[in-house]
C-alpha cells in the first residue's frame, strides 16, 4: 500500500470519532489554504473573485457553525464565477499550469457545497486528502518526471507542511465555534503553497 492510500485509510478512521460539525469543519480548514493561495495569486488581477469567495466560504461556515439553511443564493453566485470563469487577463500560455491550480480550487470549493447540502454525505475527510492531491498536481505541473506519482510528493516540504497543518486542525477544531474563533484561525491560516 502507498502513502497516498495510508493516510486516506488513517483519516477516514479519524473522522469517525469525530462530530459531524467538526468533520465539516475540518473540510471547509482544507478548502481555505487552498483558497488562500488562489487569492496570493490573483491579488490585483483583472479577474480576481476572491471576495465573491470568501462571502460563499463565509456562508459555508455560517452553516456549519450554526446549522443555517445554505440559501439559494449560494449557487448563484458560485455559477456566476464560474460561468466567468478564467480571462486571459492574468494567465497566458506559460503558466496554463496555474489556471489548472486556480480552476481546482473553484471545483473544490463546489464539492464542499455540494457535500454540505447531502446530509447523508460522510466524506468530508477526503477534502483533507483533495489537498494532498492539490500539491502533487502542483509539483507535477512543475516537474512531471520527478513527480510523477502523487507519492513521489511525500516528503517534499510542502506536503510535509499540509500534514502538519492538519495535525495543528485536529487539535484545534474543537475551540473554533463562532465567526470569531474562525477569523482568528484564518489570521494565522497559512496557504497550501
Amino acid at each position: 500500500m502507498y502513502f497516498f492510500d495510508i493516510y486516506a485509510e488513517e483519516l477516514e478512521y479519524k473522522f469517525k470519532n469525530l462530530s459531524n460539525r467538526n468533520r465539516k469543519k475540518l473540510a471547509i480548514m482544507s478548502i481555505e489554504r487552498q483558497f488562500k493561495y488562489y487569492s496570493k495569486i490573483l491579488e490585483n488581477k483583472l479577474f480576481n473573485k476572491s471576495q465573491e469567495y470568501r462571502l460563499i466560504l463565509d456562508k459555508c461556515w455560517n452553516f456549519i457553525l450554526f446549522d443555517t439553511k445554505l440559501d439559494e443564493d449560494i449557487w448563484y453566485q458560485q455559477d456566476k464565477i464560474h460561468i466567468e470563469k478564467f480571462g486571459k487577463d492574468y494567465y497566458d500560455d506559460d503558466s496554463f499550469h496555474l489556471s489548472n491550480m486556480l480552476s481546482t480550487t473553484c471545483n473544490n470549493i463546489m464539492m464542499f457545497i455540494e457535500m454540505l447540502e447531502d446530509s447523508e454525505d460522510d466524506t468530508e475527510y477526503t477534502f483533507l486528502t483533495l489537498n494532498l492531491d492539490y500539491i502533487y498536481g502542483y509539483l507535477n505541473g512543475i516537474d512531471c518526471d520527478k513527480y510523477e506519482d502523487i507519492d513521489d510528493c511525500e516528503n517534499h516540504f510542502l506536503t510535509i507542511n499540509e500534514l502538519n497543518n492538519q495535525k495543528n486542525d485536529f487539535k484545534v477544531v474543537n475551540r473554533i465555534n463562532t465567526l470569531e474563533d474562525v477569523k482568528e484561525w484564518l489570521k494565522d491560516c497559512k496557504s497550501i503553497i
